[in-house]
């Protein structure tokens, strides 16, 4: 398999390994350009990649998901077990990774790596062992060998160990596991361009203590050096949070939960290059091309100098749960907080523009208002709300054969090769579900369906490339 380049621009295949949060494409420069096209509603995973055709891919409770940019749902097979994890990724070949297992309803699912192709055929699954509800992983990561690297737990009385598994890029054979036995988790990792993985991790110490750590493992998954944080009372506090990113340089930048704990750079030989008090808990939000770090505490939102930490800007801006930096290097970022927005920064720190998502009717502020903005190739903006999936698209009309349908302030537009704008439809709306009719006037002559939904009945015409659509 050819290398894949897994420093390259945010979402694409090579899947950002080092959390920079770049896209190799662009945003529009005004609020104004943008349009509210559908939302959808649904559980989906936080990470939701984006192929060239604007296809934006998601996991949620059992099922995967795709979404075109019109807002034409895929769900395609359905799995059988809990997803845990909020890991879903695009890899070379075309292929859908997502990582899940758990406890559902009493019943322990192994924890594994499922890979499909995008019609939703599994190409490959790799079930880890042991398959205990003890053992446990909640992410992964790609390497430029197109191989998985995976940090985990393994939390069974008198055994507790955390771990990194490589696995082969065809979910074959695990390279390597390396398993510590210290009482403790690692939670997730990044990589960098040479393949070493950086994992975030707490252990437990004798007398209820916990310590925040950081672990470097090389391409076989022998260990190379661990950053001690610090050892607290609250193990919630002493955790690194995610995501890590890796600079320009090799250094390591990731934020903590613990009210008295800075903002942290590593170098990659696991000595401390700075740390920044800026409040807690805090976060690294990505990496520009020039290496300035984005990072996010409280209510501000900070442009750090990776050689010293210094501000370069800052920002007031509440509740940030994720961003994306664009090929002109202007920060988006999403709001976890009501009302939710996408905000546009210029590299200066200059507010470029906001987008305010209409409420859904829920004020549950650590739930529904998380925003992870996508961009697309032709500026489309995916945004996903944890409870609904937006799409904002700059300008250009629904593309001929797709219908638009209105409803309130959106509009749901449906993918059918049977149907162009001038055609005449009809709606049939039934509890949630929502029929695509075609209404053309039927003739003595005319081969017809009926359809019968609840106490009415639908008659359409049987053409060949025509049946009811159903959409949710």
């Amino acid at each position: 398999m050819a290398n894949l380049d897994i420093s390259a621009p945010y979402p694409t295949y090579g899947m950002d390994s080092r959390h920079t949060f770049r896209s190799p494409y662009t945003l529009m420069d005004s609020a104004e350009d943008y349009q509210l096209l559908w939302r959808r509603y649904g559980r989906m995973s936080e990470v939701v990649p984006i192929d060239p055709s604007n296809i934006a891919y998601s996991v949620g409770p059992y099922l995967m998901y795709s979404y075109d940019k019109w807002g034409v749902k895929t769900t395609l097979p359905h799995l059988g077990w809990m997803y845990s994890s909020s890991r879903c990724a695009l890899t070379e070949g075309d292929l859908w990774i997502a990582s899940h297992g758990g406890d559902l309803g009493g019943t322990f699912y192994p924890y594994r790596l499922t890979a499909r192709n995008k019609s939703g055929i599994t190409q490959w699954e790799h079930i880890f062992t042991p398959t205990s509800p003890h053992f446990g992983f909640s992410t992964f990561e790609v390497r430029s060998d197109g191989s998985f690297v995976i940090p985990g737990w393994y939390n069974f009385p008198e055994e507790e160990d955390s771990w990194i598994i490589g696995l082969s890029s065809d979910g074959s054979t695990e390279l390597f596991s390396t398993y510590t036995n210290d009482t403790g988790d690692l939670l997730y990792c990044v990589v960098d361009n040479n393949d070493v993985t950086y994992c975030a991790g707490v252990r437990e110490e004798p007398g209820t203590n916990y310590t925040g750590v950081v672990r470097a493992y090389d391409y076989d998954g022998n260990f190379k050096w661990e950053y001690i944080i610090t050892t607290l009372h609250d193990h919630m506090a002493v955790y690194p949070t995610q995501p890590m990113c890796v600079g320009e340089d090799g250094k390591i930048y990731f934020g903590c939960l613990g009210n008295s704990l800075p903002f942290y750079a590593l170098n990659s030989d696991g000595s401390l290059a700075w740390t920044k008090a800026i409040g807690a808990p805090s976060y690294a939000l990505g990496v520009a091309e020039d290496g300035t770090i984005y990072a996010w505490a409280g209510t501000t939102l900070y442009a750090l100098d990776p050689d010293d930490g210094a501000t370069i800007w800052s920002a007031a801006v509440s509740g940030i749960n994720r961003s994306i930096i664009d090929a002109n290097g202007r920060l988006l970022i999403g709001t976890s907080v009501h009302p939710r927005e996408a905000i546009c920064f210029e590299p200066d720190g200059t507010e470029l523009w906001k987008f305010t998502f209409p409420a859904s009717g829920t004020t549950d502020t650590n739930y529904g208002y998380k925003v992870q903005p996508v961009i697309g190739t032709d500026h489309t903006l995916f945004c996903y709300c944890y409870e609904y999936m937006y799409n904002s698209a700059y300008g250009n009309p629904p593309p001929s054969g797709n219908l638009c349908v209105k409803h309130g302030d959106h509009r749901d537009l449906f993918n059918s090769a049977s149907i162009s704008p001038g055609d005449k439809v009809k709606v049939l709306k039934c509890g949630k579900k929502r029929w695509i009719l075609k209404s053309d006037p039927i003739s003595p002559e005319d081969t017809v369906r009926r359809l019968k939904i609840g106490k009415q009945t639908i008659l359409y015409k049987n053409t060949p490339a025509w049946t009811p659509k159903y959409y949710t």
